[in-house]
């Protein structure tokens, strides 16, 4: 679940067929909860360079050890859409209108950087990623009403899926963090990261005639 904020303006051009432009901002929560159940239960790999005590620096074998009580902060998806298309209308009534509506647009996304931490006796942990930023295409089906008040305003309402394509978030840092009391070790992998988005949107709201 998160925030939506949704702006749009609708141009009635025949009685029945019209077009929109809109612009619409959201934030989702990431799942901080799903991250430490999936870490508490996979082991968490270890490898890289050592830069403490223990065998002496230089690269340490790849392995892999259990390590529990995982905690992530918790960030935000931010995702801001410019969208444009074409709407069916139905009349409903004197006063109100069903509105099937198709778009397509561009999609701006943030991806959340993040930090897990974990503490297990003398053995600690962590893996953080930077943030990155993203552009890529995005489409919306959607079925809104519009009931007219009066000459000037009416009441909006809309339900709508928007999707996109796999957006590209390029060089994405990841660090992985591991101590024993003994051994320290750093691992830090650069990699591209793609995301396809999406969600079911509900909006309630008011309209003015410009």
């Amino acid at each position: 679940s998160g925030q939506s904020f949704h702006l749009r303006y609708t141009n009635d051009f025949s009685a029945n067929w019209g077009w929109f432009a809109m612009l619409k901002g959201q934030r989702n929560q990431l799942n901080a909860d799903k991250l430490s159940d999936y870490h508490n239960n996979n082991p968490f790999p270890v490898g890289g360079l050592v830069v403490g005590p223990g065998p002496g620096p230089g690269p340490l074998p790849p392995a892999e050890v259990d390590i529990e009580n995982w905690s992530f902060k918790k960030k935000n998806w931010m995702t801001a859409t410019a969208m444009g298309g074409f709407y069916r209308i139905i009349p409903a009534g004197k006063r109100s209108v069903f509105l099937p509506e198709l778009g397509l647009g561009l999609i701006y996304a943030k991806l959340p950087d993040f930090l897990g931490t974990a503490q297990d006796g003398n053995r600690r942990a962590s893996l953080t990623r930077k943030g990155k930023h993203g552009v890529g295409l995005a489409y919306s089906v959607g079925l809104n009403a519009r009931h007219h008040l009066n000459a000037k305003y009416d009441i909006f309402s809309s339900l709508a899926y928007f999707g996109s394509s796999a957006v590209k978030f390029n060089e994405v840092s990841t660090t992985r963090f591991y101590t024993d009391g003994t051994t320290v070790a750093q691992t830090v992998r650069t990699m591209d990261h793609q995301q396809v988005f999406a969600s079911l949107n509900l909006y309630i709201g008011v309209g003015m005639k410009l």
